[in-house]
């Protein structure tokens, strides 16, 4: 092996996007996940919601309550630090695994570095501050071990019970269990000509769902997942949109699956591994239509990409040549400790450093006053962060599940309703908003009064409306 140490490698991969992403591994949920696991630490588990006053006390599947509290530890005792040291370390089981799945596929160590830098490039948006790079890292650990390591089997069902603590992603998990049985049970019986099921599986099969149901939610875990997953209201979220195509970086990273893809599918006929080609290929088709309906998706469609392109590629590409192998993951080596000696010049000092004053509106919560209020959906999750009780925030499903407060706020900033009948709906009588927002200029002109205004944000408390 020409690498001197993989470790040594993929803790520097991780290290390269963690630093890369930098302040951005403050994503706008962190601010709630932290919260939530300081609520965990100080009152256990919540049933109910604890930090709006719009539907304060409805039902609430904190299905991320596990990821929740290890963040607030990491954070409570090293700050922005710990917060980035959480990251990391996931990051780099995230790429352990991803290097196992794909060396196991390709024994070249370049094509394989290669390819899983692309990857990582595709999904580095991804690497932050929040629950899903566990479904990504969990994802990873399932298509191994269902893929090339059955003898594993048996550690799925432990590893579901984390998945079904962290995230509620975890119904994935299960439809990938259920897809290998069905797959394995179709070829086999096909090929063989007589039924043949595979008992260790079909038992696996079993304790997976069984087992996500190790939960303080139980049942109800699946139904907030599937929620989430197929309610339209999703769509007004943007993660949950269709890539923008029109954004030089989502064009870049489409059309270069799609012309690779293409490209390296014309050694179609040297593959003999029909079984396994065909598995993946129903991922790669799966995954792709996901990530063309949600961007949040595009993670998993990198992660069976590069699996399908190493199928493809031959192994012995660069055998004939091994200086030449050596040149070029020397020359990756190097460019990848020059780029995190620049990232690390880059990053935050503190957490407070990290979050952006341009974004989030860090000067104006300190002129609210202990009034209803009307609050912008992204900056809720910082509200809560800071202890103020939201009108909303990005814990979507629990304000459109049970109430008409995600519906009614989507209304409000659009103008698809009278804001003044929303506003008097909920008896608003504070308001912060983004500076120059559209609903800015309307409270401007009715007469609500401006109380504090910066570059980022306004605050409008309310007058006597005229009649």
């Amino acid at each position: 092996m020409y690498l001197l140490n993989k470790y040594l490698w993929l803790l520097g991969a991780s290290i390269l996007v963690v630093t890369m992403n930098g302040g951005n591994l403050i994503d706008g949920d962190t601010f709630w996940a932290i919260k939530t696991g300081e609520w965990i630490s100080n009152n256990g588990i919540p049933k109910t919601d604890p930090f709006s006053w719009t539907v304060f006390g409805v039902p609430w599947v904190a299905h991320e309550w596990f990821f929740d509290l290890l963040i607030y530890k990491f954070y409570a005792a090293f700050d922005y630090y710990g917060v980035a040291l959480f990251v990391l370390i996931s990051t780099f089981l995230l790429m352990y695994f991803l290097w196992k799945l794909y060396g196991t596929e390709n024994k070249n160590i370049v094509q394989t570095v290669i390819l899983m830098f692309i990857v990582i490039f595709m999904f580095k948006p991804g690497i932050v501050a929040r629950p899903q790079i566990f479904g990504y890292l969990f994802f990873v650990y399932f298509f191994y071990v269902l893929y090339h390591k059955k003898d594993l089997l048996w550690t799925l069902p432990f590893i579901t019970v984390i998945w079904a603590n962290m995230h509620g992603s975890v119904v994935l998990g299960i439809a990938m269990v259920f897809l290998q049985l069905v797959y394995d049970t179709v070829s086999k019986s096909v090929t063989n000509k007589i039924f043949n099921l595979d008992a260790k599986l079909l038992f696996v099969s079993i304790l997976v769902p069984l087992f996500s149901l190790f939960n303080p939610y139980g049942t109800k875990l699946w139904a907030a997942s599937y929620l989430l997953i197929t309610n339209e209201m999703n769509m007004q979220i943007v993660e949950w949109q269709p890539p923008d195509l029109g954004n030089p970086f989502w064009l870049f990273v489409y059309v270069t699956i799609i012309i690779i893809t293409v490209i390296i599918s014309l050694n179609r006929k040297s593959i003999t591994d029909n079984y396994n080609f065909y598995l993946l290929s129903f991922y790669l088709m799966g995954t792709f239509y996901k990530a063309i309906t949600g961007l949040r998706y595009l993670p998993y469609l990198a992660i069976c990409w590069g699996l399908f392109v190493l199928k493809l590629l031959p192994d012995g590409l660069y055998s004939e040549k091994k200086w030449l192998d050596k040149k070029i993951i020397r020359l990756l080596a190097l460019l990848m400790i020059i780029f995190i000696s620049f990232s690390l010049k880059s990053l935050p000092a503190s957490f407070e450093d990290a979050v952006d004053k341009s974004v989030w509106p860090v000067e104006a919560i300190n002129y609210l006053e202990s009034r209803r209020t009307y609050n912008d959906y992204y900056w809720g999750s910082f509200l809560i962060f800071n202890n103020i009780p939201v009108f909303i925030d990005s814990r979507a499903d629990i304000y459109w599940k049970d109430s008409d407060v995600f519906k009614d706020s989507l209304d409000l900033v659009r103008f698809k309703k009278d804001p003044v009948y929303i506003l008097d709906k909920y008896e608003i009588e504070q308001v912060i908003i983004p500076n120059n927002d559209s609903l800015d200029m309307f409270l401007k002109r009715i007469g609500w009064i401006e109380k504090y205004r910066d570059e980022t944000a306004v605050i409008y408390l309310k007058d006597k409306l005229p009649q």
